[in-house]
């Protein structure tokens, strides 16, 4: 039996590629060799009552890990824009030089991390989280979709260091809180973890902030929607225990009060 036809997560079309869930220019920073192996982890929540964990121990560095979930015009032309424009961004962070993160540069950073984190969802074939209007919105808008949030925080530790990643979500009714506007949807969170730059996407569908508390709000800096410069490295520092904690905050999450 012939295989069902496959289009790409952003724009639709067909001709599907092998995208690199991390940049081709990351080589240069994070070397690996034949005995290289990595971890990928996700929940699973297509028709679960409770979320359940899914790792996967692959072969080869993460850095080489493929999705074919994009097709070829768009890997090789926006999305291929948005990595280099990082590259000049994220390097620095990366090794931990001193600089000064303008808002411009945040932008950057932020449409970088989203992209990973949609394309990350996109794994494991019938289980996204990541809605279709917003890959749509990431095609058409080239930056984050609506109700997205991007944090950043300077990492000191060693297991995140060489390119971790995990990723949480799932799909939530919140219509039981009451008040206007669509309260259900999905909601998706992922870790990323590059020399001493620790990253977390958070997006949803629905109309509500995340109160980011306990690690997350001390060890982290919101840079989508940024708010003004930021000084690099960001204090205090995240050492793996509280990136590990970060990482697995998905079921700490709380609506935020205005």
């Amino acid at each position: 039996m012939p295989k069902p036809q496959r289009f790409c997560i952003f724009c639709g079309g067909p001709r599907l590629s092998n995208e690199h869930l991390f940049a081709l220019w990351l080589r240069q920073i994070f070397p690996r060799d034949a005995s290289s192996s990595h971890i990928f982890g996700q929940t699973i929540s297509a028709g679960q009552p409770q979320l359940q964990w899914a790792t996967q121990h692959r072969q080869g560095h993460s850095g080489s890990r493929k999705i074919k979930t994009v097709c070829i015009p768009c890997n090789n032309e926006w999305i291929g824009h948005i990595d280099d424009a990082a590259k000049y961004v994220a390097t620095p962070l990366i090794r931990g030089e001193a600089t000064v993160i303008t808002v411009p540069m945040q932008n950057i950073l932020a449409t970088w991390f989203v992209k990973i984190s949609i394309v990350g969802d996109s794994a494991r074939r019938g289980d996204w989280n990541v809605s279709k209007e917003h890959r749509r919105w990431m095609y058409d808008h080239k930056s984050p979709p609506p109700n997205w949030e991007v944090y950043i925080g300077y990492y000191t530790g060693e297991t995140w260091r060489d390119l971790g990643i995990f990723q949480q979500g799932g799909y939530l009714d919140l219509t039981s809180i009451g008040g206007p506007g669509k309260l259900t949807g999905y909601a998706k969170l992922t870790s990323m973890g590059m020399g001493n730059l620790f990253a977390v996407t958070i997006g949803r569908q629905f109309d509500m902030r995340w109160d980011v508390r306990g690690p997350g709000a001390t060890y982290l800096r919101q840079i989508w929607p940024a708010s003004g410069d930021i000084q690099w490295p960001t204090v205090p520092v995240l050492g793996d225990r509280e990136a590990t904690a970060i990482a697995h905050m998905f079921p700490t999450l709380r609506i935020a009060k205005d």
